[in-house]
């Protein structure tokens, strides 16, 4: 399960654009198979990487949890 803020899908890039749904969605699929802290870090990666040096004005929170 992942549970995400409205400011991990509306963080914006230097070109205005947001990161988006599909950006999470590929970002978290992509690292479906990790451990739930690499999980979060992958796509905190990606958001960055998206993101570059732009200011963001929302939270970033984002929770994800594993059935064992």
């Amino acid at each position: 399960i992942l549970m995400f803020t409205d400011g991990v899908v509306e963080a914006y890039n230097e070109s205005e654009e947001q990161f988006g749904e599909d950006a999470l969605q590929n970002s978290f699929l992509s690292s479906i198979e990790s451990e739930p802290k690499m999980i979060l870090e992958s796509i905190y990666t990606n958001l960055k990487a998206f993101t570059k040096s732009k200011e963001q004005h929302d939270d970033i929170t984002m929770v994800a949890i594993r059935k064992q």
